[in-house]
């Protein structure tokens, strides 16, 4: 058959450890029950890996998480409706309408303002 005769009757000392720890684990979980593997592991005084191992092969035991946020926008920028407000205005003297645009750059993890102006001679329109 090609199994080796030793190998038949062996028992594995580390699954009697690790059934030990799955035990001493669970328990910590119900005490504290949002500690992930490296909490579990730093009140064991185990490795970390060792304690993801154990974690994994017993039970699937896990932490629960929160779902993540998103946090962009998921209406279309194109539905956007900016109306004319000078569409209808004639004006009747030189310097009678003012343009201002405002906009924010980010730089060096701060927000600059920038403040433009324009004017324009709308004589006899």
């Amino acid at each position: 058959m090609g199994i080796n005769r030793k190998n038949i009757y062996r028992e594995s000392v580390l699954e009697k450890k690790d059934m030990v720890l799955a035990d001493k684990i669970t328990k910590i979980h119900k005490a504290h029950p949002a500690y992930g593997q490296k909490r579990v592991a730093w009140e064991l005084n185990i490795n970390h890996k060792r304690a993801s191992r154990v974690m994994s092969k017993f039970f699937g035991i896990k932490p629960p998480r929160r779902k993540s946020k998103k946090h962009w926008i998921t209406v279309s920028t194109s539905a956007h409706n900016y109306t004319n407000l000078i569409k209808g205005v004639v004006a009747d003297r030189s310097n009678f309408i003012f343009v201002s645009d405002l906009t924010y750059i980010k730089f060096q993890g701060k927000f600059i303002y920038l403040a433009e102006e324009c004017w324009t001679y709308l004589q006899g329109r």
